[in-house]
């Protein structure tokens, strides 16, 4: 079974209860047949709900996602995103490491009385990129990007206490 299309359809059948067949097909864009397939394989496994209905001459086949597998589905996508954020913790934590302790360290190293045209060069560079990116003038030291990742961090952490 392709786990990618299964997800697909599920999250399309959440969000639009009652497709027929060919209008997740058009939704997924894939040919109707291999979706026939695929929503008759959930079917087996008891994760859809289909209902066949005829329309004048044609018979059209409804989908539904069951109450149960979409409780399980929604928990699994709330367990993914949990992790995501641990992830991005975890990478801000590392920045703000760097940012602390090897940024003062790098910058003596680079200002060492040999090393000090590299970091005019280095600096102009930057500032010359920057202002033709952006038109206004920015400048972000240290203080500043630590003044935006602390409240980020901050909120993080008051968001994970309160449950």
């Amino acid at each position: 079974m392709d786990l990618k299309l299964k997800d697909e359809i599920t999250k399309i059948l959440i969000e639009e209860p009652g497709l027929s067949i060919s209008q997740i097909a058009k939704k997924t864009g894939n040919y109707y047949s291999y979706t026939h397939k695929l929503v008759s394989e959930m079917e087996d496994l008891e994760l859809l709900n289909i209902t066949k209905t005829k329309k004048g001459k044609r018979k059209i086949t409804t989908c539904t996602v069951r109450e149960d597998y979409k409780k399980k589905w929604v928990n699994d996508l709330k367990k993914f995103m949990k992790s995501l954020m641990k992830d991005a913790e975890i990478k801000a934590a590392f920045l703000m490491m760097y940012l602390f302790i090897a940024f003062q360290y790098t910058q003596k190293i680079i200002l060492q009385p040999e090393r000090a045209l590299i970091m005019v060069e280095a600096d102009t560079l930057l500032r010359n990129t920057v202002q033709e990116t952006i038109n206004n003038s920015i400048q972000l030291s240290a203080e500043i990007i630590i003044l935006i990742i602390t409240p980020l961090l901050f909120g993080i952490w008051i968001y994970r206490k309160r449950k």
